[in-house]
């Protein structure tokens, strides 16, 4: 070839490569019919259109064949075209999305790659982490004696491992529960519907071909394969059990579906259209793609993808709503957050992320406050992977990713359906909440304890999904209260953040009618930067729960900020909302960039009655927390002031954790020393949290009657007899507080749960004799009344307390919380609460964008 035609060929492609980088436009549209769908087809046949079909109600998706595929300007003369019919309510052409399945990604093996402290990279780092990040178990011997004849069967360790090191999922199919009648639908490139561990299972009626629009969801074959993800997480919810053939789906007789979307143009109506689908005859929608997990996107729903989302919880299932379930990313290599995923950050989908064959935190998970829970995937290069169907009737043991553990999560919650079809979208995630399991889980998972004494993580959510546990839960729910929400705007601040500083700005609630235990928690946020990737954003509930809403992320040198974005977090469900919530916007200013807090505002979901009789009473009162109690479940509530200004005295209320003790070789305990030794040590919590100084006496009446019958509207939840739990006599304690109201005067009555063990956890533990931090519950528990002028207890804790409901200071009453200026910086706000609407409200039809 000459080298004028070899310039030219450069050129060319250049010019090729930068018209399709630059190409946004496809010749498809959204349109807005409400006359039905026999007028939409008028329309469309008038203005040389054809109708692919509905979205969903009145909705319709439009293409014409003389725009060309993609183009960098839109088809102004067909647009027009639509606009001015009188019959078409509103018209948008389709851009094209970015959107990656979370499969796959190259293990990081450069120097420049794997020196990072958040990415592990060699195999003596695995191994040597190994030691301290997990606690060793052994399989039970009924998991190991539960056979299948599928060939795969026994390289299935993330189901039939046993000992709290699987999903636990064999006891749950031992009471018979399979999936049965349970449909999902895999939202993907498509399904090898003919697969023969698949075909038995097959739904037609949960499948469609939105790239092609057909009924048919086969995926198109290459030379590479490109195309199996979707066959590869159909097999992980229902590939067929017994059948001498690869592999077992998590809910092997559920029906499976899918929907090739991914195959193609993907734009806001292609993900609507699938993600409304049939949602009368699909229970569950698994999704395991979204935004580029680059570091330095921001990106979610559309118009329509969002007013799907919202169709599906509020009339999926015959109004109990959809389940979406999400896998929440793979930019972790890329310090990406999955906060900046606008799909994984709603409050309609069920994040899920990964944990590996030891309980790790992947290199490539996302850490962020949205994730609900997390299931096994895939890890370093020496740790095992996930089996499941592939293209061409195979099988595989390499699947991996986030990928893998949204279709895990998405079966485990089929197996919850079968048990109780009743339960809806949110039953689901109080279910996850509830019984989700932190303690095979890495102490390197960012673990906390929220304000009501539950594990949460930035990488885990509330840990791993327990199948057995949600089933049997499932069987006596009892459907949530109605979702209620308060917004709350503060004035817009406009506060600069200059470089290598941080603002911290205070949002006072004092009052959320109809929300009393929180849900999900967003903090919309408007800002501008000079670069977004150098903010980090930490917002904190009035019990101290701290999360971090955006993580530094150092490839987004974006200058775009954020307008009113949603970020999401689900650490503080079951505290109360109300008490003085903190934003806290940190510049790190790695290119002196200035940033500036335009606005933000809180929406706080939740219920006005607990979802379950036994769940913990949220604490009312802000806490201060510090580096001492930052990961402890203690809460104290001290002296205030009454209507009249003169002090009240409260009794210390306090919740203790578990303890670990001290060997101790000189006690002579008689009861220690006839107890027998235990062969292996027992399971820890991720948090170790420390008692306060008790005082020691003479035995107690065991047999005595403790209770919360205070005079308070949520008594009700606490009036359960204690007697039987001070005879059974464990040895680990803890304690969970009563609220108190301004005029409830002394505490009088207080409540002890005992949790523990009849033999010690470790050889090494000391005797209760003997050790202060091991009481013995034979001893006395006292709650002493404190100080009225002092704040702190023994253990230097130092908390604050504050009723926004009825406190009078100097006799003048205080109107929807504290007076405004109670302190620097916070504003005083009531909220008023959406009784009579669906979680979110469509101003006329178009459905609020993320973007």
């Amino acid at each position: 070839m000459a080298r004028e035609d070899i310039i030219s060929f450069g050129i060319l492609s250049l010019m090729f490569l930068i018209e399709v980088s630059l190409a946004h436009y496809t010749p498809t549209w959204a349109v807005h019919i409400p006359a039905g769908k026999e007028t939409a087809d008028a329309v469309a046949a008038e203005h040389g259109f054809i109708n692919f079909g509905e979205i969903f109600d009145n909705h319709y998706h439009f293409h014409h064949n003389s725009v060309v595929k993609r183009s960098i300007s839109p088809a102004h003369e067909h647009h027009n075209l639509l606009e001015m019919d009188d019959r078409v309510l509103w018209a948008k052409q389709q851009r094209v999305l970015s959107r990656k399945k979370r499969d796959f990604i190259p293990y990081p093996t450069s120097t420049a790659e794997t020196n990072s402290s958040e990415v592990p990279s060699m195999k003596r780092e695995a191994s040597k982490r190994m030691s301290h990040s997990r606690v060793k178990g052994r399989p039970r011997s009924t998991d190991s004696k539960f056979l299948l004849n599928d060939p795969k069967w026994p390289h299935m360790w993330y189901l039939n491992r046993g000992g709290g090191l699987d999903m636990n999922v064999i006891p749950a199919w031992r009471e018979g529960i399979t999936g049965r009648g349970v449909v999902v639908t895999i939202l993907d490139d498509g399904l090898e519907t003919d697969h023969p561990d698949l075909v038995s299972n097959y739904d037609p009626m949960a499948s469609y071909d939105v790239n092609s629009q057909d009924s048919d969801p086969q995926p198109r074959y290459d030379m590479i394969d490109s195309n199996r993800h979707g066959t590869r997480c159909a097999g992980e919810v229902a590939a067929t059990a017994n059948n001498s053939l690869c592999a077992v789906g998590v809910a092997y007789e559920a029906s499976v579906g899918g929907v090739r979307m991914l195959d193609g143009d993907v734009t806001d109506a292609v993900e609507a259209r699938s993600l409304s689908l049939n949602p009368q005859h699909v229970d569950i929608y698994s999704a395991s793609w979204g935004p580029d997990d680059d570091g330095k996107t921001v990106d979610g729903p559309g118009e329509l993808a969002t007013r799907a989302f919202i169709e599906g919880v509020t009339k999926g299932r015959n109004g109990k709503g959809s389940i979406f379930v999400w896998a929440s990313g793979n930019g972790g290599r890329e310090h990406d957050n999955c906060n900046c995923d606008g799909y994984t950050n709603s409050i309609w989908t069920l994040s899920i992320s990964s944990a590996t064959e030891r309980g790790d935190v992947p290199w490539y998970s996302e850490m962020c406050s949205s994730t609900l829970a997390a299931t096994y995937s895939s890890g370093a290069t020496d740790e095992k992977q996930v089996v499941t169907t592939d293209l061409h009737h195979s099988c595989t043991t390499g699947h991996t990713g986030t990928s893998a553990s949204a279709p895990l999560a998405a079966g485990i919650c089929a197996l919850a359906l079968e048990a109780n079809k009743d339960l809806t979208w949110r039953d689901m995630q109080h279910i996850v909440v509830r019984t989700a399991r932190p303690e095979r889980l890495s102490l390197g998972g960012d673990w906390k304890v929220n304000g009501v004494g539950r594990n949460v993580s930035h990488s885990f959510g509330y840990g791993l999904l327990d199948a057995a546990g949600m089933v049997r839960l499932a069987r006596t729910w009892k459907t949530v209260p109605t979702q209620r929400r308060c917004e709350l705007a503060a004035p817009r601040p406009q506060r600069a953040v200059p470089p290598r500083s941080s603002i911290t700005l205070h949002l006072n609630v004092g009052a959320c009618p109809g929300v009393n235990y929180l849900e999900h928690v967003q903090a919309r946020v408007s800002l501008s930067a000079a670069r977004r990737g150098d903010l980090r954003i930490a917002l904190t509930s009035p019990a101290g729960t701290r999360v971090t809403l955006l993580a530094p992320r150092p490839r987004d040198s974006s200058r775009a900020g954020f307008n009113a974005w949603p970020f999401m977090s689900v650490h503080m469900w079951g505290e109360s909302p109300l008490g003085v919530w903190q934003l806290e916007v940190s510049n790190e200013g790695r290119y002196m960039g200035r940033a500036t807090l335009q606005d933000w505002s809180l929406t706080l979901y939740g219920t006005s009655t607990p979802a379950a009789k036994n769940d913990p009473i949220p604490f009312r009162n802000p806490i201060i927390r510090n580096r001492s109690n930052a990961t402890r479940p203690v809460v104290v509530q001290t002296g205030r002031k009454n209507n009249r200004g003169k002090s009240v005295p409260i009794v210390q209320t306090y919740t203790v954790g578990l303890v670990k003790r001290k060997k101790n070789k000189n006690s002579k305990n008689p009861n220690r020393n006839s107890q027998k030794k235990q062969g292996r040590p027992a399971t820890r919590s991720p948090i170790e949290s420390s008692t306060s100084r008790l005082t020691t006496s003479t035995t107690p009446d065991l047999s005595l009657n403790l209770r919360g019958d205070l005079t308070d509207p949520l008594s009700d939840v606490r009036g359960r007899k204690m007697s039987n739990l001070f005879e059974q006599y464990p040895k680990i304690q803890r304690i969970y507080p009563a609220p108190l109201q301004a005029n409830a005067g002394p505490l009088t009555q207080w409540e002890l749960i005992f949790y523990g063990t009849e033999t010690p956890a470790q050889e090494s533990d000391v005797s209760t004799e003997s050790n202060v931090v091991g009481t013995n519950p034979g001893t006395v528990w006292s709650a002493i009344p404190s100080d009225v002028n002092q704040n702190v207890i023994d253990d230097d804790l130092a908390l604050v307390w504050h009723d926004s409901h009825a406190i009078r200071e100097e006799g003048q009453a205080v109107e929807g919380g504290f007076k405004a200026g109670a302190e620097a910086g916070t504003v005083s706000s009531g909220c008023a609460t959406l009784t009579h609407q669906p979680p979110h409200r469509c101003l006329d039809d178009r459905a609020e964008s993320y973007h």
